[in-house]
C-alpha cells in the first residue's frame, strides 16, 4: 500500500525541515532571498486556523514543508511532494489508481482556498498560499507547466487575504511583473508566461473580478 511506503519518508521530511527551520542566519533556508511585496505577517495564523478545517490546514502545511525539503535536498521535483502528500491523505495507491490525477484535482478544488503554508520558514512569507509559495521557491516552471496545469479543470482562483487585502495568484504575479526590482529575484518572462497561461486557459481572475461578480 502507498500509505505504508510513504509515511516514513514524510515523517523524515517533516523532522528534517523542523531541524532546518531552527538554524541560525548562517544556515537559514533560502538565505538572501528578498520577499516580494509586504513583509512577513504571522499575526493572522491563529485566526486562519480557526476559520478552516484543522485537518486540511495541517495537510497544507505538511505539503509546504515537504516541497521545501524536496527543493533543498534535490529529492525530486516539488510537484512530486505535492502529489505524494495528497495521495497519502486520501489513502490512494498511485500505481493502482489510473485516475489518481482526477482524484487529486477533485480534492484540490474542494479545498484550494485552505491550501495555505503557515509554518514560519526563514526566507518565506507566512501565511502564504501554496500557489504563491512555489513561485517564491523559484519552481514556477516545473510545478506549473510540468505538472499542475496539465489539468485544465484545476481551480486557481483561491482568494487569500494579505494585510486585509484580497489577493489571488494572478494579483500576486501582477505585482511581481509591475515591480521594477523583480528582475533581480525572478525570471520575469516566466512569470509573464505563467500569468498569461492562467488567465487564457484556466480562467484565472483577480480578487476584485471574483468578488465583483
Amino acid at each position: 500500500m502507498l500509505v505504508k511506503k510513504v509515511c516514513l519518508p514524510i515523517a523524515l521530511l517533516i523532522i528534517a525541515l523542523n531541524s532546518f527551520a531552527q538554524m541560525s542566519d548562517d544556515g537559514c533556508i533560502n538565505c538572501g532571498h528578498g520577499l516580494r511585496g509586504m513583509p512577513s505577517n504571522t499575526s493572522s495564523v491563529e485566526a486562519l486556523a480557526a476559520a478552516i478545517d484543522p485537518t486540511i490546514s495541517d495537510l497544507a502545511d505538511q505539503i509546504c514543508t515537504s516541497m521545501v525539503m524536496y527543493d533543498m535536498t534535490d529529492l525530486g521535483p516539488v510537484h512530486e511532494a505535492f502529489e505524494m502528500m495528497i495521495l497519502n491523505h486520501l489513502n490512494i495507491d498511485k500505481e493502482n489508481t489510473p485516475n489518481h490525477r482526477e482524484l487529486v484535482r477533485n480534492f484540490w478544488n474542494e479545498h484550494h482556498e485552505q491550501m495555505i503554508c503557515t509554518s514560519d520558514i526563514p526566507g518565506y512569507e507566512s501565511p502564504q498560499h501554496i500557489l504563491k509559495r512555489v513561485v517564491e521557491m523559484q519552481n514556477a516552471d516545473s510545478f506549473y507547466f510540468e505538472y499542475f496545469l496539465s489539468d485544465r479543470e484545476i481551480n486557481v482562483n483561491a482568494i487569500e487575504y494579505r494585510d486585509g487585502q484580497p489577493e489571488t495568484v494572478v494579483d500576486f504575479l501582477s505585482v511581481i511583473i509591475e515591480d521594477p526590482g523583480s528582475e533581480a529575484l525572478y525570471d520575469v518572462n516566466e512569470i509573464r508566461r505563467l500569468r498569461s497561461y492562467l488567465v487564457q486557459f484556466l480562467g484565472a481572475k483577480t480578487a476584485q473580478e471574483i468578488l465583483n461578480t
